[in-house]
């Protein structure tokens, strides 16, 4: 029913939001991932190795991953992590911190098949 919903809503903005995919290039990055779930699908973790989903969505949010991620590393060297992100910039500086250790990824909206697929 949610779905319902937020395909509705889709539909009334989708001329502002065709407008703007169009017109402005950072509107274009991840429409996969956020409309669809297309993230990097990553080998299934064994029995001693736990992964960590961290979101971020803005610029802020992702400079305030890096002491936790930090930490992490340190009291559960064994763990591994992934960083969505909502923003372009967020999504940017997380590739440019983390891009090397682990999967970076626009987080996919609230639609359960986006979701799921992500999931």
């Amino acid at each position: 029913m949610l779905d319902l919903f937020y395909l509705f809503a889709l539909v009334v903005a989708s001329p502002l939001l065709f407008y703007r995919i169009v017109r402005q290039k950072k509107y274009r990055d991840g429409l996969g991932q956020k409309f669809l779930g297309l993230v990097p699908v990553l080998p299934a973790k064994n029995e001693e190795k736990k992964r960590i989903w961290f979101h971020a969505v803005s610029v802020g949010e992702v400079n305030l991953l890096k002491p936790i991620v930090a930490r992490i590393d340190v009291e559960y060297p064994k763990w591994e992590f992934v960083v969505s992100s909502t923003s372009k910039t967020g999504f940017e500086l997380a590739k440019k911190l983390f891009g090397d250790r682990t999967e970076v990824f626009y987080c996919p909206l609230d639609f359960s098949w986006a979701v799921k697929r992500s999931l």
